[in-house]
Formats: C-alpha cells, structure tokens, sequence
C-alpha cells in the first residue's frame, strides 16, 4: 500500500460550518448512536442465549457445551464466548457482559474507522464521512447491543485493516486470528495478511522472515483453539456452519444467496459500493491491477467472502454482511477519491458531492431502520418475551430436573429453562441434522425420526396455525403465537409444547 497516496485537493475545507464538523462531529455521531441503540436494548435474538449459555456452562466449569457436561460446538465465535465468560467467572451477568461488550466494540468501531479511513485516504473531511456511515447503518445499529458477535467482529476487521494499512503484518495476522476465532471468515482475511507479508518482506529482501513472523503470530491465536476443537468436537468448523448453509447447494441456492446479499449491502451502503466499484474500475485502468492490489487489497476480502456465501448458498442474514461493510466504507471513500481525481472535479464541488452522498446514505439508512428493522425487532421482543420466555419458565417449574426438551429454536430456553436441550437444526446436538434433513420438524417428529438419537419428555414445534400435531404419543400443553421470527418473515407463526405420552 502506498505511503503517499493521491488525496483531493484540500484536507479541510475553508467554512465555518465544516471545521467545528470535522472537529467535534465524531461525538455526535457518537451521541445519536448510543441513543439510537439505547432504545432497542432490549432487542436480544435467541443465538445470543446460546452464547450465554455456553459461556455460563464454561464459567461454571461445565465445559465448553450448550447442555453441561457434554460438549459441543454450537456457535460461531469461540473468542466472543470466552469473553464473555471471563466476565461471567467474576460474578457478572452473562447477558450484562455479553451487551456491555457488544455496544463497547461498536463504539469504538466508529472512532477507529474514521482513523483507518484517514490513513487510507489522507484527508480529515473525507474520513470523518466513514464514522457517519457507518454509525448511521441501519444494520450496524440493529445488532449493535443485541449481545450478538457482530461487533467485535467490526471492529477487528477495522484493526487487521489499520495494522495492514502500517504495514504491520505480524500484527494484522494477530487481529485476523482474532477475527477468525469470531467469525470463521476472518480466516480468508489472514489470507490477504499472508500475501501482504509476502510482498513486504520481498520489497526489503526479508521474505521468509516477514512471512514466518505474520504466519507465527496468527497460528498463536488460531492453533490453540482448532487443536482443542479437534480433540474435543472431533472438528475445526463450528456447527453453525451446516446449519445456516444449504445442505446441498444448487444453482438457486447460491443464486438466491447472491440477490440476498446485494439487497442487504445495497439497503445501506449502496453509493459506497458503487464509489467503490468505479474507483477500482478507474484505478486498474489508469494504473492496472498490481497497483490496485498495492492500494486496496482488503477489498479482496469483500469479493472472497461474497463469493464464499455464494458457493456455500448461504443463509444471508445482515450480521453477516456488516463484516464487509467496514471495508466498503473505507475503500468506497478511496474509490470517491479516484473519480474525483480522474474527472479532475474541483474540490469546492467535491465537498458538495460527498456531502451530498452523505445526506443520502444517512437518510436511506434511516428509512431502511424504520420501516424493516424496528418492526422486526420489536415483535420479536414481543415473541421472546410473550412466547420463549413462557414455555422455558414452564419447563423451568413443571418438567423434571432430568428432562430432554427437543425444539428447533433453543437459546432461551436452555437458558432459563435448564433442562437438556436437543435442538433440530443440529447447532448443539449435529447429530440430530440427518435425522431431520430433508423434511419439516412436524414431518420428522410424526415420523419419530430423532429416536435413534435422543428420547425426549417434551417437544417444542413451531407452525404456520394454532392446530396442534393429532399425534397419539403427543399431549399438547400451551401454544403461543411467536409474531415475526425475522425482517424476511414478518408473518406470525405459533409454538406448541408438547409432552410425549408415548
């Protein structure tokens, strides 16, 4: 990456109402976000009771398991969970640590983007428009404070990018191993680090030793962690990853898994991904493709991830984005600054535009929060609260201390309830996915298809109707409505607990 990039023309411009901006700006964006995620605080999606789950069971000395005494690896961030139950072997709350966390790495994602924008793109008014589009995404803030790892994950995307940006690649592996331990695609950033390390130690005539020292510092992090993984789960890759993936992807699959995260990415940050589009466009024309990768080799993480989902088919949710989405912002801001540079656009009018871009982006964000995620989260509130939290207090006060609950959606209810939880969709117990592969809960269960896995006292269902399974060995207990389980299924649905009789 070069040290003496092409800026605009001027780094702040001359007004009276910019300079107080660019001075003090970062605290009101700062201001409105803790605001913004104050009011959903309450917003908590059920795999964050799976972390706190876990983490309670590691603080307790129970293992590295969802149900005490037998592990499993049931959640995508190792590094996440242990986090959280550092905070919880010193007598904190798990869901207090797991929250206060969270909203502490989004804030400080916001502060450090606008110093790795600044190192990128050399100039304080362009910079300060990466913390307001980034503080200001309606997917940032929607995870921001649920308890969820999407946070730490911002933020050490931001941290491999402003180590690799000082040509610190020892250290930029280390945050990419970091970063791996939370979410498993951080280790296709460790593969950019590699190549930089690489190119860096070629340019002084040190490349075994750059490599071996950036390759050194990410295998401290990672090596531990897949060693005992493999010993104890049989397996690096975390169970999530059958689970939110197609078991046999098709051509619709990883289409579907294309338009999905367009939609998401282009919901918040489209004009930054269309800068960014052009601006390498631009580049690779005027200068070609080595010079680009010199400049913006992150953004090779963007295209590599996206191509992953592809392949994978994906289950795209917006958490899963808001890994690129800091990259976006950052290397769209250089992106601007290319075609301002190549259409020679005077600098007053470059102010404007980007202002302008700003205003838009902000404004697009915002409607995108009001109208698709607030609703969403507030009725899933409502169904965690009106419908998980019921049927786990039951459980917690009528089932017998030895119970195994099978169910589909199991966060919660293993938390409150502390019953032995099977879960269908095989995050904490894998061996149940085949047994259910393929057909409905409804159909797997009338079947007994989990009977050669697991004997269950009670069953959770979820279903499109209030009607109950007719299902002689079933005996329905209380069915509640659930209203929306997420922004792509705003349809309510219904949760039956059953006992089995039979």
């Amino acid at each position: 990456m070069t040290e003496q990039p092409r800026v605009l023309s001027e780094d702040i411009p001359e007004s009276p109402f910019w300079i107080p901006v660019l001075r003090f700006g970062i605290a009101g964006v700062l201001m409105v976000f803790y605001l913004t995620v104050t009011l959903h605080y309450q917003y908590t999606p059920d795999d964050t009771y799976i972390y706190l789950q876990y983490a309670r069971n590691i603080a307790q000395g129970d293992g590295f398991a969802f149900n005490a005494g037998s592990p499993s690896d049931g959640i995508t961030g190792p590094a996440w969970v242990l986090l959280i139950a550092a905070g919880t072997r010193v007598g904190l709350d798990p869901y207090v640590v797991a929250k206060t966390f969270d909203v502490l790495f989004a804030s400080l994602s916001i502060i450090l983007i606008q110093l790795v924008a600044l190192h990128v793109t050399r100039n304080r008014f362009v910079s300060f428009f990466a913390a307001v589009l980034l503080g200001f995404d309606a997917w940032f803030l929607r995870w921001a404070g649920s308890g969820m790892e999407t946070s730490l994950a911002v933020f050490l995307v931001l941290m491999t990018t402003w180590n690799l940006q000082k040509r610190d690649t020892a250290l930029a592996a280390f945050t990419a191993g970091l970063l791996t331990l939370v979410r498993p695609e951080g280790a296709l950033y460790a593969v950019v680090v590699l190549a930089k390390a690489w190119e860096y130690g070629r340019e002084r005539g040190a490349t075994a030793r750059t490599l071996s020292y950036a390759a050194l510092f990410f295998g401290v992090v990672v090596l531990p962690w897949f060693a005992y993984a493999l010993a104890t789960f049989g397996s690096v890759l975390p169970n999530t990853l059958g689970a939110k993936t197609f078991e046999a992807s098709s051509l619709v699959d990883s289409w579907r898994a294309v338009v999905r995260s367009a939609e998401t990415l282009g919901a918040s940050q489209l004009l930054a991904t269309l800068f960014l589009i052009a601006g390498v466009g631009l580049a690779v024309r005027r200068e070609g493709l080595r010079a680009v990768w010199r400049d913006v080799a992150p953004v090779a993480v963007v295209i590599a991830v996206l191509a992953g989902y592809t392949i994978l088919g994906t289950k795209m949710i917006s958490r899963y984005i808001l890994l690129l989405t800091p990259l976006v912002i950052v290397y769209g801001l250089w992106g601007f600054q290319r075609i301002e540079e190549y259409f020679r656009i005077p600098f007053r009018r470059t102010v404007v535009i980007l202002a302008v871009a700003g205003l838009i982006t902000t404004v697009q964000n915002a409607v995108v929060f009001a109208v698709r995620a607030i609703p969403h989260m507030v009725n899933f509130t409502r169904g965690m609260e009106g419908c998980f939290r019921p049927i786990a207090y039951w459980l917690q006060n009528n089932a017998e201390p030895g119970a195994v609950v099978l169910a589909r959606d199991v966060g919660l209810l293993g938390y409150v309830s502390g019953r032995t939880i099977y879960d269908t969709p095989g995050l904490v117990s894998p061996t149940l996915r085949q047994a259910f592969a393929g057909r409905t809960d409804a159909e797997a269960v009338a079947a007994r298809a989990y009977e050669p896995v697991v004997h269950p006292q009670y069953i959770v269902l979820r279903a499109p109707t209030r009607e109950t399974l007719p299902l002689s060995f079933l005996e329905p207990i209380m069915t509640l409505e659930f209203p929306g389980l997420g922004i792509g299924a705003p349809e309510p649905v219904y949760y039956t607990l059953y006992r089995v009789i039979g």
